[in-house]
């Protein structure tokens, strides 16, 4: 479960490996996360596309 400001996210096993780069300030491409949970933590507002 990833929480935040405005909520919880449930997150698998699998998801929880590609999210601890992130979490720890790395920048991610879709490809690294995943289109599944890259969508979900965009509609989230958990992260935000970069240039």
């Amino acid at each position: 479960m990833l929480r935040y400001r405005a909520g919880s996210l449930p997150v698998g096993d699998v998801d929880r490996a590609r999210l601890e780069p992130l979490l720890a300030g790395d920048v991610l491409t879709v490809a690294d996360l995943g289109p599944d949970l890259a969508g979900r933590l965009l509609v989230a507002g958990v992260a935000v596309p970069a240039e």
